[in-house]
């Protein structure tokens, strides 16, 4: 069936849904737009016009129904870390203290955060939100899935006889002959966008029952769900494909059925080794010389992630426990910062893994900005899965400072809470 049980006809939510799903669908095709227009900050401008919105209706009470149901202790928790995050920029870590850099990358810090204001609305809205926020997704995962089969077809440059400027494609991704499709960052954006798509909708289709208001086509929900696993098995990313395997583990409570999962996981990855599927074992041999060799490694025969984590790793060393403070390494935030040149083995634009980015500038404060994520998540398996995967995402993308799939997690982690919170 395709509606839910607890239908209300009472269902005007007024212009806002419609207005965060324009906000959505601009930030995620922000790729595509950039491809037809060369415009490069449609995301991020659409993401600071979006906070801007939220204040003007929070400061205005209007259409508001409740205060956020999250708690003091929380709240002291998070105030707490925004002091630490201050004191250790602009105190501790003074010498590198860049103004602009600073808040370039406190904005992309807060990315996930953007639409957690909408638990404070009514429920309706949320509802109406989160349905349209699906059918978004399903546009998205289809216009991917269409690129994606044309690449295979005919090649990664197809995509110019559909009017999309290739040469705004990064080169080195190109040299992989991999498909890239709507996305300026390559395969792994896309695939990653997938994941978190597949886990958002799961999660709704999972509490379909508890909306009141409005309902949502299951079958719009299936294929969704359906295109987001055709989409990752095609985009050979292996760490998405590795966390889509282990999503059964977290929601079956069958023991036998999760041993034999268990046992067709393994022989699943001895064989993709075996067979040097995606070639595997030199991207295993490359990580087991950098990790036998660190003390004394030639970074010629390393990649350029492991690389980076070399050099990260340095800078933790010298500068612990504090870090170099925000907008100094690792990310577009350090190009523009004039206090960084002398760092050692360098600055660097591109840690290409956003962990080591975290910990080089935020130091031991960088877990204090993850628990507030957990925290965030931590509703029930699914959400907390959802936590694993942007874990496991921070150890082989930029993190928060890729295109698409942040917009994405943020969508996701606001209206887990707020169907958290459905009555």
């Amino acid at each position: 069936m395709g509606a839910v049980t607890k239908y209300n006809g009472n269902n005007k939510s007024g212009f806002l849904p419609y207005l965060l799903t324009i906000f959505l669908a601009l930030m995620i095709f922000s790729d595509l737009i950039t491809f037809y227009t060369g415009v490069t900050i449609v995301d991020k401008a659409i993401a600071l016009f979006l906070i801007y919105i939220f204040i003007i209706l929070i400061l205005a009470r209007k259409n508001i129904a409740i205060p956020l149901k999250i708690g003091k202790v929380f709240l002291l928790f998070v105030i707490t870390v925004l002091l630490i995050f201050i004191i250790n920029n602009v105190i501790i870590n003074i010498e590198f203290f860049h103004f602009p850099s600073f808040m370039y990358q406190v904005f992309k810090l807060g990315i996930i955060f953007i639409f957690i204001p909408i638990v404070f609305f009514p429920q309706r809205t949320q509802e109406k939100t989160i349905q349209l926020g699906v059918y978004l997704f399903f546009v998205f995962i289809c216009l991917n899935l269409f690129v994606i089969i044309l690449q295979y077809l005919f090649g990664i440059d197809v995509i110019q006889y559909l009017g999309m400027n290739i040469e705004l494609i990064e080169h080195r991704l190109l040299k992989t002959f991999r498909p890239t499709g709507i996305s300026r960052g390559g395969i792994n954006v896309i695939a990653n966008a997938a994941l978190f798509i597949f886990i958002i909708t799961f999660y709704v289709k999972q509490n379909l029952n508890r909306f009141r208001y409005y309902f949502i086509n299951r079958k719009i929900i299936n294929l969704t769900l359906v295109g987001c696993i055709i989409v990752i098995f095609l985009s050979t990313s292996k760490h998405v494909l590795l966390l889509l395997f282990l999503l059964p583990f977290f929601f079956i409570k069958d023991k036998r059925l999760l041993v034999v999962l268990a046992i067709i996981w393994v022989i699943c990855s001895f064989a993709l080794y075996y067979f040097n599927v995606f070639l595997l074992q030199e991207k295993l041999n490359m990580y087991y010389y950098f990790f036998t060799n660190y003390g004394d490694l030639n970074l010629s025969l390393v990649e350029y992630r492991a690389r980076m984590i070399y050099m990260g790793m340095q800078i933790i060393v010298n500068y612990f426990p504090f870090g170099l403070g925000l907008g100094t390494w690792g990310d577009f935030s350090s190009s523009f910062n004039p206090y960084v040149s002398a760092l050692p083995y360098g600055a660097s634009i591109m840690s290409d893994t956003y962990a080591i980015h975290l910990v080089v500038e935020q130091g031991v404060f960088a877990f204090m900005y993850l628990l507030v994520i957990y925290f965030l998540l931590n509703k029930d398996r699914i959400p907390l899965y959802m936590f694993l995967c942007i874990m496991a995402s921070f150890l082989v993308t930029m993190g928060f400072g890729s295109s698409i799939y942040p917009y994405i997690i943020a969508f996701g982690m606001a209206i887990i809470n707020c169907i958290w919170r459905f009555k």
